[in-house]
């Protein structure tokens, strides 16, 4: 005679493997919302530290710069005032360009933003004094 797996030993492989399932998932999305926040800032910090040399090494921003700016990191909106040599950043996080819905995420990244010094606590518009030696906060 063969010998095999029960009906019922099946049944609860199969149930462990959903247990298994409906815990690990969550901590998956969470993960790649987590990821996606990281990339947020970096590319925020990043444009930040480019737009500041381009303005120090030139004197002035191209008029183009912070329309690619602001395509680099969608999830942060740049303004630039060339009279008083002031970058503002505001937050977009609501924005579809922005690629993070999940409003977790959202106040994650508003977080994180405002430890980096992106923005103010709360998503609230920072500006940067830029120019001769470079960033002033």
């Amino acid at each position: 005679m063969k010998r095999g797996f029960t009906m019922i030993e099946l049944i609860f492989v199969i149930v462990i493997i959903g247990i298994l399932a409906v815990i690990a998932i969550p901590k998956l999305t969470a993960t790649r919302d987590d990821a996606k926040v990281v990339a947020a800032v970096d590319s925020a910090k990043q444009v930040l530290d480019n737009l500041t040399s381009e303005y120090t090494a030139k004197g002035e921003l191209a008029t183009d710069s912070i329309t690619k700016a602001n395509q680099a990191a969608p999830c942060f909106k740049y303004s630039f005032d060339s009279k008083k040599a002031e970058l503002t950043i505001d937050n977009n996080v609501k924005s579809k360009d922005c690629g993070i819905t999940n409003a977790d995420a959202q106040n994650k990244l508003l977080e994180m933003a405002a430890k980096n010094g992106l923005l103010e606590k709360g998503g609230k518009p920072k500006k940067f004094q830029i120019g001769g030696h470079g960033v002033k906060f």
